[in-house]
């Protein structure tokens, strides 16, 4: 499979052979052009120029050689959920996913917030945020976390009849923050949705555009 080169290295390529003429041009002596500007020699601005250019496009070489660094070796946290429960009127719905690390370094200060809840199907109505619990230990590359939530109130007997009925769900939703080795602030948010359409799965469905994305 052939590389594309970047447009930076191909101005480098550039630079790099206008360097090598205008040091050859230097080196030649005043058996070539002796033309002078400011008292200077044409083929010492021309080389001195190229250097200018060489030295600029060398730290643009080493920013973009560090950005990719950081893309490939940062950490990436991602959500999947665990089997959803039945719901039982009376009681506490819960829920459980996995926080998995698929980056290649650990992923550190990790703080999450998650909240089930039951509301209308389909969703109309804005879904209440929580507050982030504590710093959790760091999750390393391929490490696999559960954690489970449970809903703030008991399960009436009035909305389990509107989930059976389709009319509600339930919703398990989220945000994960972590950093990575460069210290800086990563985000994963997640949505799943449990209706009366999908009991049969035994499985909470992704709901909304937003589930495992990632900054």
């Amino acid at each position: 499979m052939k590389k594309q080169l970047r447009g930076y290295e191909v101005v480098l390529g550039i630079l790099i052979a206008v360097a090598l003429a205008a040091i050859f041009q230097v080196l030649a002596g005043p058996t070539h052009d002796t033309s002078e500007i400011l008292g200077v020699k044409r083929g010492e601005w021309l080389l001195f120029l190229a250097t200018v250019a060489l030295w600029i496009s060398t730290q643009n070489l080493v920013r973009g050689a560090a950005t990719t660094a950081e893309r490939e070796l940062r950490p990436y946290v991602g959500v999947t959920s665990q089997a959803a429960a039945a719901p039982v009127a009376g009681q506490q719905h819960s829920a459980g996913l996995f926080l998995t690390n698929y980056g290649q370094t650990p992923a550190l200060k990790i703080r999450y917030w998650g909240n089930v809840i039951i509301q209308e199907w389909p969703l109309t109505s804005p879904l209440p945020e929580r507050s982030f619990g504590s710093n959790m230990l760091p999750i390393n590359p391929a490490q696999k976390v559960p954690v489970h939530f449970t809903a703030v109130a008991p399960l009436t007997a009035q909305e389990g009849a509107d989930f059976r009925a389709g009319s509600r769900a339930f919703y398990f939703y989220g945000k994960v923050e972590y950093q990575d080795g460069f210290e800086q602030t990563r985000t994963t948010y997640f949505r799943f949705e449990y209706a009366a359409a999908n009991t049969a799965l035994g499985q909470w469905v992704v709901s909304g555009e937003d589930n495992n994305n990632q900054d």
